[in-house]
């Protein structure tokens, strides 16, 4: 038997600063010539429309998110995106009991270098760099099994630069 889930991604404006059906106006979510009060766009006059909506808070939300959607699936464990399905615990054992859907791509490779060059890929569209790479393969390599491993990889990758 089937059981059908309206997932609803719980107050993610307010967690992340944005979200479907929550702009500010009809006209558009960012203001086109949105110029940020510090930073190197400042005196290169360049516009930056996105940065309206980043803050610290904001920020650390998402990471937290994308960490919980990784380890736990689409859930309310440790600031998850999602609300408490009904059931099960918050364990990161590949299990996602308390989740209502969770990732589930596996990444190719002979190695755990080249699984993370896989992941990177479709994380970062290619543009991790060589440096980066290595230290997650490194950081990643004494989880015990090749699950850990992937969940490891993929948390430090949406924790780089190159993911946002």
């Amino acid at each position: 038997m089937q059981t059908t889930y309206n997932v609803k991604l719980w107050q993610i404006d307010q967690k992340i600063g944005q979200g479907p059906y929550e702009f500010p106006s009809v006209f558009s979510f960012f203001l086109p010539e949105y110029v940020p009060d510090s930073g190197p766009n400042v005196p290169a006059k360049l516009t930056s429309p996105e940065t309206m909506v980043v803050t610290g808070t904001n920020s650390v939300a998402l990471l937290n998110g994308m960490f919980s959607l990784i380890k736990y699936g689409l859930s309310d464990c440790n600031d998850g995106f999602s609300t408490y399905p009904g059931y099960g615990l918050c364990n990161d054992d590949g299990r996602y009991e308390r989740s209502y859907g969770h990732l589930i791509y596996e990444p190719v490779g002979e190695d755990d270098y080249e699984r993370a060059t896989d992941l990177a890929l479709i994380l970062t569209a290619g543009r991790l760099s060589e440096e980066n790479l290595k230290t997650i393969v490194d950081a990643c390599s004494s989880e015990l099994d090749e699950s850990s491993k992937t969940r490891c990889m993929q948390q430090l990758i949406v924790a780089t630069g190159e993911f946002h």
